[in-house]
């Protein structure tokens, strides 16, 4: 029996800002329903993403590890018409997308959320990924009420109408740009289009709350006898810090301001979680369902979120940026693996391998195989096969944990050894710094129009060998001077980084 799939990916949620990484409660985490899903089924002690967010969810959507896929955040409209297989933000676009995967073993599936994986082209969105139905924001964030990022430039005064070119005089010539409401929508069989009836009935409705909504008709109107793979990517905890006023009265006892509406925001989010969960239940899918939920990255705690006690943040290889809150839950879980944890390494790109175990298909990527001949006809970096494998068995209890290393970044590598997990880090790591129990606070750097943080920079140019299963908070470790163990390091990165950014690069210079 094919399991309905309920994916929920959690944007900047910090390893400290949950209940069940606490060891002991605080008025301040508030996460009820996440703590009791924790507790039912099985967390994954040893869950690995990309330090930002981008790269994480093209690895979920493609099997692809993170340094094969996509290593930048960029705009997401970016392109290089020198290759039109990789010269493009997100993944790329011959790579087949999970949802796609899925449809062959007739799942319904559907895309809640933030997208962030690309939308230069038909092929680069939800529906050109295989998802029947959407409703996104395709860029890294947008305002929680306004659901505008950005802005598009207006065109030359002489090409204007008269309405135009009163805006551009109110505007002034150098910030001559009309904001953009960064919503789209594909109702199902039809392509992705703004979502401009949607964003007007909704108001100034919190964006979260429109993003459930859209979850509660897509789990209410899909029928039982058919497998379901919803993915829910989650605005919250992403800037911009903002949060219904309800939420923020809840916390309003937390002085600093950062700190509370970060709080808020998760504790909105948590309840969000509990109608989702009570809407599977109600319709009777719960019990076929296997949730799995992770952060995209670690917080970011040069602005709201907590690590402690893992050093670093976002945009760091240090455990606070790479080691992601993660867990799975549901009736589908086998029954010896409910409340326990799993401490078998575990990368975001194994998601793709192990969804495809439980629906019978082949995780190969045949488009992408077709596309490296006409790539090496070019000379054009190729597409790399699946990365991910299938932890099911694992998970199971009918096997020992699959992977044996995980290549995190072009600076660090994690490797078992034995029953020891090792991780190599190497050149200049951001935000090498630990954070106390509460936190933000006085400690923090400065933020505020103008203001230059500090970005605790770690300079490590020869590397740094860490047991992080003997010492999970990097405190540790003696410089890494030894030749063998940086050759092999660098061995690693330099046959595992098939996929050249090259042309990206050359886009944006």
């Amino acid at each position: 029996l094919r399991p309905h799939i309920f994916l929920l990916l959690i944007d900047d949620l910090g390893w400290g800002n949950v209940g069940f990484n606490r060891a002991a409660p605080t008025r301040e985490v508030q996460t009820p329903t996440l703590d009791g899903l924790v507790a039912s089924g099985v967390k994954l002690d040893r869950f690995y993403v990309f330090s930002c967010c981008s790269p994480s969810r093209a690895s979920v959507l493609s099997g692809r590890l993170p340094p094969h896929v996509e290593t930048w955040l960029t705009d997401p409209s970016i392109s290089n018409a020198n290759d039109t297989e990789s010269g493009w933000a997100g993944i790329p676009r011959s790579m087949t997308g999970l949802a796609a995967v899925l449809r062959r073993a007739n799942y319904s599936t559907a895309a809640v959320g933030k997208w962030d994986a690309g939308m230069a082209t038909p092929q680069h969105t939800p529906r050109g990924r295989g998802f029947e139905s959407s409703l996104v924001y395709f860029h890294h964030q947008n305002d929680y009420f306004t659901r505008q990022e950005g802005g598009c430039a207006l065109p030359p005064a002489s090409s204007q109408s008269q309405a135009r070119q009163a805006a551009s005089r109110r505007l002034g010539a150098e910030t001559a740009r009309v904001p953009v409401v960064d919503l789209w929508g594909s109702p199902r069989g039809l392509p992705d289009a703004p979502a401009a009836s949607v964003h007007l009935r909704a108001g100034e409705l919190y964006e979260e709350l429109l993003f459930k909504q859209e979850a509660l008709r897509v789990i209410r109107s899909h029928p039982p006898a058919y497998p379901l793979f919803l993915y829910y990517a989650s605005h919250i905890a992403h800037q911009p810090y903002e949060a219904p006023a309800e939420y923020l009265a809840r916390f309003s006892s937390i002085g600093h301001p950062e700190r509370r509406v970060y709080h808020a925001m998760v504790a909105c989010l948590d309840d969000v979680i509990s109608e989702l969960v009570s809407a599977f239940r109600a319709r009777g899918l719960w019990e076929d369902t296997l949730m799995v939920a992770s952060s995209d990255n670690g917080g970011p705690i040069a602005a709201a979120a907590n690590n402690f006690p893992l050093r670093g943040g976002k945009y760091s290889d240090w455990e606070g940026g790479v080691r992601a809150n993660a867990f799975l839950a549901g009736g589908a879980l086998p029954p010896a693996a409910a409340g326990r944890a799993y401490d078998g390494l575990f990368s975001v790109a194994d998601w793709y391998s192990t969804f495809c175990e439980l629906a019978g298909v082949d995780p190969a990527d045949l488009e992408a195989q077709q596309a490296n001949e006409w790539l090496r006809a070019r000379r054009l970096p190729q597409l790399p096969p699946v990365d991910g494998v299938s932890h099911w068995a694992a998970l199971s209890g009918r096997s020992a944990p699959p992977r044996s290393e995980v290549h995190l970044s072009a600076q660090a590598l994690l490797v078992v050894r034995g029953r020891s997990l090792y991780k190599i880090v190497t050149g200049e790591q951001p935000y090498s710094r630990w954070t106390g129990s509460v936190y933000p606070n006085c400690s923090a750097p400065a933020a505020g129009p103008g203001v230059q943080q500090p970005l605790f920079a770690d300079l490590r140019v020869l590397g740094r060998r860490l047991s992080v299963s003997a010492d999970p908070h990097e405190g540790g470790g003696a410089p890494y001077f030894f030749f063998s163990a940086m050759c092999f390091f660098f061995r690693r990165t330099r046959t595992r980084r098939r996929r050249s950014h090259g042309s990206r690069t050359a886009a944006r210079r």
